[in-house]
């Protein structure tokens, strides 16, 4: 994994959606279920007839807990609910408000 891309997040959508969403800039897009949510950023294209966002943010909450969240830009690396990036940011003095 490397900064430039986290991944991707491929769903099915109609290509009238898909087109919509590319042409106005929307580069942030969440999906839901109950218990369930996932965000994420980046660039969206259409790749074999998905709608495929290539990550360059993702956060997924769980019974609105957060679980999980990469976010290289700002130092965030949250796995399993952990913060792993806070010491950095913290031996670098950076609050939540630099950022």
């Amino acid at each position: 994994m490397t900064l430039a891309s986290l991944g991707i997040l491929a769903f099915s959508a109609e290509d009238a959606l898909v087109e919509a969403v590319r042409q106005k800039g929307f580069t942030k897009l969440s999906l839901r279920s109950p218990s369930v949510e996932i965000i994420g950023r980046g660039v969206l294209k259409k790749e074999n007839g998905k709608a495929v966002l290539k990550l360059s943010y993702y956060k997924e909450s769980r019974e609105g807990k957060r679980v999980t969240e990469i976010d290289p830009f700002h130092m965030v690396e949250v796995i399993n609910g952990l913060d792993l990036g806070q010491r950095a940011r913290e031996a670098l003095g950076l609050s939540p408000e630099d950022l």
